[in-house]
């Protein structure tokens, strides 16, 4: 579909072009991007042979679908600049966190606007990427959309908005929990006597053998738990010691805290 412009050329831009161009949707021509930092535009320009420019005008003036991602900080001024520069007719594309589709679609004045959010990993096509778009979006937009988000990793399409927030608290801050039970883990194995990089190596390849066996067995996460607790075993002493300390607990209160969070910076922009 036309061309795809980018205002921002940052690290998450930057896995979607990679990701679009390897997927062959589109040519190194149909893509341009905007970045205000002329050896970053240079980068990219070499990398990808895509055009390239410090001015955002260029990109939204030749641009069907425009993907807004910039900081947060940012993006008002973004949307001045496409309610300005921009046609009604242009699929509008943010990844910026906390912007919501009325912000969106208050500030360019149409409602052809996509609200997206990656986690960390789709800047290696690993991400679990959610969205949601407003009515000026139809059906036959989200084909394009989905092929789009793809190159990040897998997507799934929220209908309504409201469960975006929810799956940000869990998908999207998600791999900081991931991070810091692998931290833990790695720093315990040092406790009782391993050798830091050798408890890096078994807790990293445990957590990626769990994850890829959890996956192609379609168990549910209670049989792998089960089938590793023998009776009377370490495996059981150390759960009964996890559970002793609310480690459930301890996720539903982060969880909640995180889900309660972006509702509140959602409000700011409303």
């Amino acid at each position: 579909m036309g061309k795809i412009g980018f205002i921002g050329g940052g690290v998450m831009a930057e896995a979607l072009i990679s990701g679009i161009l390897n997927s062959n949707s589109y040519k190194p021509n149909q893509i341009g991007v905007s970045d205000p930092l002329r050896v970053r535009v240079k980068e990219l320009e070499q990398k990808y042979g895509i055009e390239c420019s410090i001015d955002n005008q260029r990109v939204i003036e030749s641009s069907d679908i425009i993907i807004i991602a910039v900081k947060p900080q940012h993006i008002e001024n973004v949307l001045e600049e496409i309610k300005t520069l921009g046609k009604s007719t242009q699929i509008i594309i943010s990844i910026v966190a906390g912007a919501t589709l009325y912000l969106l679609a208050s500030k360019i004045g149409h409602n052809s606007v996509v609200r997206v959010m990656p986690n960390t990993p789709a800047q290696t096509s690993d991400g679990m990427i959610v969205w949601t778009a407003d009515k000026g979006i139809s059906q036959k937009h989200h084909p394009v959309i989905s092929n789009i988000l793809q190159s990040l990793g897998k997507e799934i399409y929220f209908e309504d908005e409201k469960y975006i927030d929810m799956a940000t608290a869990v998908s999207a801050s998600g791999p900081a929990y991931v991070a810091i039970m692998i931290e833990s883990l790695i720093d315990a194995g040092v406790y009782i006597g391993l050798p830091r990089e050798i408890s890096k190596t078994l807790v990293m390849e445990t957590f990626k053998g769990s994850v890829n066996y959890l996956d192609k067995t379609n168990i549910h996460p209670t049989k792998l738990r089960e089938s590793v607790s023998s009776p009377g075993g370490g495996t059981v002493e150390a759960i009964k010691s996890l559970e002793e300390n609310d480690i459930r607990a301890a996720f539903y209160k982060a969880i909640k805290a995180a889900y309660t969070k972006y509702q509140t910076l959602g409000e700011m922009h409303k």
